[in-house]
């Protein structure tokens, strides 16, 4: 192939600021390529211009052109086919008031008749509008497809987020920790030249347990079909919604853009209007979401045929920036007229409407968002017929510039030999652009890696054009080249590390990296090393994959290296930031919908929650280890079972690890115990027929005397009477001590403790004193008179009862004689619910379970001072919610949000 060698001279020259027509002239400047640079036939223009009076111009407002193929089109970016060469590029800007700026600069075009195309990309998983809970691991995966390299993948793909920037590279990777909000995924791929396509996706990260939007679908009539003017036309559809199931009647309205309103229902009848219509079926789901589906439709006259259409650009799905000129072409071919033509055929979007007459038309002025393009070809007897196509306008961005100054270019190499390949990039928007932002490609090797300095030992022999190419955060990107030699050493040719793996991650998180794609062009790959850059040991053997948690954030550099048979090494790296853990709610369960209820306990990192379902009643429990929930039927509807529950439930776990559950049976109140014993549910009434539960509350702890449960309820005897329960030997012994004046009524208000053999247990009463703390060793009954109202929870450590109810958390130092006791009280914050919840942590300091309105908090002490420090779990469901400290000290939670256990 004929390569051009002449290159003309560095000048580049900046528009006049001072305007012809008044006023000054725009400021132009070309950001790629370079000055002197060599490119391909194929090449992207990247320029921006700005005016003291009109500000940021873009689209027709500038004009690119070479002094060898004259005028090359419009727009900030423009990719352009250039004939090999020598070319003097000039981009014109012409503000409002017609005063030109320009910009100049010389390229050498190289590659021969054959134009290098630009590669396309696909992503496949997950859809678009796609819906993940907070916390959730995103999968992401795609291709991308060159016509001269193939199949591109390692760091050929790179992933953006409209939200965070950089993801990671290849053709599929996690995403994770993503922020709150609505995300516009990028897949640029880039091939060995340089040049790059784009693919994107939209989707949203919400709380978990928020309201899913209905999903619709019209199956009749098709898309871009005709209908005969004057007979009924039939519209069906579908649309189901996670939480209502299938949706119909009044859910679902039909709509036409000429004709308004055509009913409702999943199926409607209508005589439309002659014309194109837009026919939309929207469907709302109980809590107001909606979700819509359309297809385009042509009405014509009976008796004459109407044309078809075709279209040929853009391709479906095509993805360009603002500013980009878009072609659109089709043909359109009528029974009676032939082919059509010209006014014949118009064109228009969905966001911006009519666009432009005839085929083919270029537009650059689209704006951004997702367009549906409709070509509508109309005949002599004003029949029509149409087709659509999806398109994707991102918002203006300007390309990164790329710099190589390592190595130079015409340098040469011997076989073997570490080859340092250092450079750098600026974005206008992002700035310096660093890390998985910087990929280094060989024409002959491929990927070779990311981040700059980079250093490779394995390049083969033969004439290599080396490219940096950087990608910003809108996923646009600039490349720079050089052109390096590697000539033939004696002996073994190393091999060749690659690596893949995430580019972002969590602490306390596992990341999977593999050297799978590593080769080794002479022999065979014996060992892989992984240097995870935190001082941690280095994992190495034959596995070419392996595993690594990282304790704390910060950027680590990871290198693999890899030994071949005869001992010869290379290496590549990869750079992985690593964001501070945040703990986000889960869903955990959704079988069906759960609610009045939860209890929960923590053991290491493992979560125990017993709780309520509210169709089908009974009482769960259930173990979630942060991946993995294990669910088992405690207590339900069935021969000689206990019967439905209802909204009383107490767990505790035992220093064994086994779990005791207590609850209230709601149709003859009757309080019940059950414990998992070699994974049999063991069930027993506590209360007797003397003595029968009549208490809004219940509470249970566990003796660790003989590991035995301890619990508190109330029944009626004349007035509502405090029980304590003890198991014993295997039955119950129950023991009605008093705690506040005689012949008065007395009840608990939730938990209870166990502190050196002494029973406490918050009450309230009729009289002296009205509510308090009674405190019961053997048969002698003291009080410690405090003054709350509503459910209370209570937690407990050496010495020291926490108590929380709806008035705040009362701090008590046990004194040898309770009633000697004293307190402190912390408001915590403003809350008028019974949603409260207190556990300890391991050096006795309180987290507390609070609700504000309809959200629910987690508070802890500052270490420093003893100030609440508040974070939103989010919306919560009435029910009761509770509270535990983990292994590792986290706040750990359980609530209800829209019928769906969560799990903090």
């Amino acid at each position: 192939m004929r390569r051009a060698l002449f290159t003309l001279a560095l000048t580049a020259l900046a528009g006049c600021q001072c305007g012809t027509m008044g006023g000054q002239s725009p400021v132009v400047t070309i950001l790629s390529p370079r000055d002197g640079d060599t490119v391909s036939v194929q090449t992207l223009l990247s320029g921006s211009a700005t005016d003291p009076e009109d500000g940021l111009l873009s689209g027709n407002a500038l004009t690119w052109t070479s002094d060898r193929d004259g005028t090359l089109g419009q727009g900030a970016q423009l990719l352009a086919t250039l004939t090999e060469g020598p070319h003097r590029l000039t981009l014109t800007a012409l503000d409002s008031a017609g005063n030109p700026g320009s910009a100049q600069l010389s390229v050498t075009v190289s590659g021969g008749t054959t134009a290098n195309r630009a590669p396309t990309a696909t992503i496949t998983l997950p859809s678009t509008l796609s819906v993940f809970d907070e916390g959730t691991s995103i999968s992401l995966a795609g291709t991308g497809t060159d016509p001269e390299d193939g199949a591109l993948s390692g760091a050929a793909l790179t992933w953006t987020s409209s939200l965070g920037g950089v993801i990671g590279t290849g053709t599929s990777l996690a995403f994770n920790g993503a922020a709150l909000g609505h995300h516009r995924i990028l897949l640029t791929v880039t091939d060995s030249q340089g040049l790059s396509g784009i693919a994107s996706i939209e989707l949203d990260v919400v709380r978990p347990g928020t309201n899913r939007l209905p999903v619709v679908a019209i199956t009749a009539p098709a898309n871009n079909a005709s209908l005969t003017l004057g007979m009924m036309a039939t519209l069906t559809g579908t649309a189901t919604d996670t939480e209502d199931g299938v949706l119909s009647g009044a859910s679902l309205t039909w709509r036409s853009s000429r004709d308004g309103v055509l009913g409702t229902g999943v199926s409607v009848s209508a005589t439309l209007t002659q014309g194109v219509h837009v026919l939309s079926l929207t469907a709302v789901d109980s809590m107001g979401g909606t979700g819509t589906a359309s297809v385009t439709v042509s009405v014509n006259q009976a008796g004459n045929q109407p044309p078809t259409v075709t279209l040929t650009q853009p391709t479906a799905g095509q993805t360009v920036f603002q500013g980009t000129s878009v072609t659109l072409a089709a043909t359109a071919n009528d029974p009676e007229d032939g082919a059509l033509t010209g006014a014949s055929l118009a064109w228009t979007s969905s966001l911006d409407g009519p666009l432009a007459m005839g085929s083919p038309v270029s537009v650059t002025s689209l704006t951004a968002g997702t367009h549906v393009l409709t070509c509508i070809a109309t005949d002599s007897g004003g029949n029509t017929g149409s087709a659509t196509v999806s398109l994707t306008v991102l918002p203006m961005n300007a390309a990164p510039t790329a710099m190589i100054s390592m190595p130079s270019t015409g340098a040469s190499f011997a076989a073997g030999t570490a080859v340092s390949l250092v450079g750098s990039a600026t974005d206008p928007e992002d700035g310096a652009l660093t890390g998985a932002a910087l990929t280094w490609r060989s024409s002959l090797d491929g990927v070779l890696g990311t981040g700059t300095p980079l250093s490779t030992s394995s390049l083969r022999v033969g004439t290599h054009v080396m490219s940096l190419t950087a990608t910003d955060s809108g996923g646009r990107t600039g490349t720079a080249s050089v052109t390096i030699t590697i000539t033939m050493s004696m002996g073994n040719l190393p091999p060749i590390a690659r690596l893949t793996g995430p580019g972002t991650g969590m602490a306390t998180q596992m990341l999977a990296f593999s050297g799978a794609p590593s080769s080794d062009s002479d022999g065979t790959i014996a060992s892989y090393a992984f240097n995870w850059g935190d001082g941690s040991a280095v994992t190495s053997g034959a596995l070419p994959d392996a595993t690594h948690v990282w304790a704390t954030p910060g950027t680590y550099t990871v290198t693999l290296t890899v030994t071949d048979n005869l001992g010869a090494m290379s290496s590549t790296t990869l750079q992985v930031v690593i964001s501070v853990f945040v703990r986000t709610p889960s869903v955990v369960d959704q079988q069906e919908p759960y609610g009045l209820a939860c209890s929960l306990a923590a053991q290491g990192s493992l979560l125990h929650v017993a709780y309520f379902a509210t169709v089908h009643p009974g009482v769960y429990y259930s173990t979630w280890n942060g991946t993995t929930l294990t669910r088992e039927l405690v207590d339900g509807l069935g021969f000689n079972m206990g019967g439905r529950a209802d909204g009383r439930l107490a767990l505790v776990v035992d220093a064994t690890g086994t779990p005791h559950v207590l609850w209230v049976r709601a149709d003859r109140p009757e309080l019940w115990y059950a414990k998992r014993v070699s994974g049999v549910w063991q069930r027993e009434r506590v209360d007797t027929n003397l003595i029968k539960i009549t208490s809004s509350v219940i509470g249970m702890t566990i003796d660790a005397a003989n590991g035995e449960p301890v619990v508190t309820f109330s029944y009626n005897s004349g007035g509502e009477r405090t029980v304590i329960g003890r198991r014993t030997g295997g039955a119950w012994v129950l023991s009605t001590p008093r705690f506040s004046t005689a012949n008065s009524y007395e009840t608990p208000t939730g938990d209870l403790a166990v502190l050196g053999g002494t029973v406490y247990v918050p009450f309230v009463s009729s009289s002296t004193p009205a509510s308090g703390i009674g405190a019961l060793t053997g048969t002698t009954a003291v009080t410690l008179p405090l003054t709350f109202n509503g459910t209370t929870t209570m937690a407990s450590s050496a010495g020291r009862l926490f108590l929380m109810s709806s008035v705040g958390l009362h701090d008590i130092a046990v004194a040898p004689t309770f009633s000697a006791s004293t307190f402190r009280l912390s408001l915590v914050q403003a809350s008028n619910t019974n949603q409260q919840a207190v556990a300890l942590d391991g050096v006795g300091r309180p987290r507390v379970l609070t609700n504000r309105g309809s959200t629910l908090e987690s508070v802890t002490p500052r270490m420093a001072d003893d100030y609440w420090v508040y974070e939103d779990l989010g919306a919560t469901d009435t029910g009761t919610v509770d509270v535990a400290v983990d292994g590792a000290g986290d706040t750990r939670a359980c609530f209800f949000r829209a019928g769906r256990l969560l799990l903090y």
